[in-house]
C-alpha cells in the first residue's frame, strides 16, 4: 500500500517536472523566434511574441487547479516570468502588449501567491531570486510593471508583511501612509 502511494507521488512529481520542462522549452523557442525576427520588424515580432507567450502560459496554467495543486502553478509562473525577462531586450516598447503582458503576468502571479498560506522555503527563495533577476532585467529594458511582485519578494514569506498578516488574521491593519 505504501509502495503504491510512493509510486503515485513519484509519478506526480515526474509529470510536474516534465510539464515544467515543456513550458520552458516552448518559451525558449519563442525567445529564439523573437531574437531572429526583432531586427526586421520589432513591433510585430513583439506583438507575436506576447500573443504566443500568453497562449502558451494559459495552456499550461490550465492544466492544474489552484485549489488542488498550486505549487506547480507557482513554478510555471516563475519559468514564464524569467522567460519574459530574458526576451525583454528583444521586445519593442512601442508594442503596447509588452508592458500589458508583464502587468497581467505580475497580477496573476501575485493573486496565486496570495491564495496560498505559505510556500516551501526552497521555492520561496527561488521565487525571491527569480523576481529580483526578472525585475532588474525588465527595468534594464524600460519595463517597470513588476513592482508588486518585487515588493512581495523582499519579505520572508507571502504573508510576512504586517498589513498582510492583519488581513489574514481578520484584524484592522495599522494605518501607515506611503508604505507597503
Amino acid at each position: 500500500m505504501a509502495d503504491e502511494e510512493a509510486e503515485q507521488d513519484r509519478g506526480l512529481v515526474d509529470n510536474i517536472s516534465k510539464t515544467i520542462g515543456e513550458v520552458r522549452n516552448l518559451l525558449e523557442g519563442l525567445h529564439e523566434v523573437v531574437i531572429r525576427e526583432s531586427a526586421n520588424s520589432p513591433v510585430q515580432s513583439s506583438s507575436d511574441y506576447c500573443q504566443e507567450f500568453c497562449r502558451t502560459l494559459l495552456e499550461f496554467v490550465g492544466r492544474w487547479k489552484t485549489e488542488e495543486e498550486p505549487l506547480p502553478l507557482v513554478q510555471v509562473y516563475m519559468v514564464a516570468l524569467l522567460s519574459f525577462a530574458k526576451a525583454s531586450s528583444y521586445l519593442s516598447l512601442q508594442c503596447e502588449s509588452v508592458p500589458l503582458v508583464v502587468e497581467r503576468l505580475s497580477l496573476s502571479f501575485l493573486e496565486l501567491l496570495l491564495s496560498l498560506k505559505t510556500l516551501p522555503d526552497d521555492l520561496w527563495q527561488y521565487f525571491k531570486s527569480s523576481v529580483q533577476f526578472a525585475h532588474d532585467k525588465l527595468q534594464e529594458n524600460g519595463i517597470t510593471q513588476l513592482s508588486l511582485l518585487c515588493v512581495l519578494s523582499q519579505h520572508e514569506g507571502i504573508w510576512s508583511h504586517k498589513v498582510l498578516q492583519s488581513i489574514l488574521s481578520d484584524e484592522n491593519p495599522a494605518t501607515e501612509h506611503g508604505k507597503f
